[in-house]
């Protein structure tokens, strides 16, 4: 009961974003620079997810200060359930890029988390041209860390 009552007040804050500003940026500050949806994303908050999801207000690339998405912050606290969700929404682009210059598979490379990586490839919407901006590619990414099942799934799908 506290839990759903916790929800619907940060709904309810969520909802009010629109027309609260502070820091001159924009952003409440209670999502620490995110955006509800990527807030509620980085803390693996899936009821709050998908009343978010639910609302016509809620952007789902909305992107925090350093330009990361909710699928992003999702994929960081490997919260498979709350990526499933992101990915089925029609209009989320999985190819954006935070101020580093990488998408969200490189997260998931970063992380070593195949289980979203394949998620993720198997939407066959994974931009396998993207470079961040030390020119690596989420291939090199998967290289640095050194896990082979991530190195061989990126491999495999880099090439069809």
């Amino acid at each position: 009961m506290l839990l759903e009552q916790q929800n619907k007040r940060r709904l309810m804050l969520a909802r009010q974003e629109q027309t609260i500003t502070s820091a001159g940026n924009g952003l409440l500050a209670w999502t620490e620079g995110k955006s509800p949806l990527a807030w509620a994303a980085a803390n693996r908050n899936v009821q709050l997810v998908e009343a978010l999801l639910r609302s016509s207000r809620i952007n789902v690339n909305s992107p925090d200060i350093h330009r990361q998405t909710p699928l992003m912050h999702a994929i960081v606290a490997n919260d498979r359930q709350i990526v499933e969700k992101l990915l089925e929404m029609e209009d989320i682009d999985i190819n954006l890029q935070d101020d580093n210059g990488r998408a969200a598979v490189f997260h998931a490379a970063r992380m070593g988390y195949l289980h979203i990586i394949q998620l993720l490839t198997g939407t066959r919407k994974v931009d396998f041209s993207i470079r961040d901006c030390n020119g690596e590619s989420v291939q090199d990414i998967a290289k640095k860390i050194g896990k082979q099942d991530v190195i061989a799934a990126l491999a495999a799908q880099g090439r069809t």
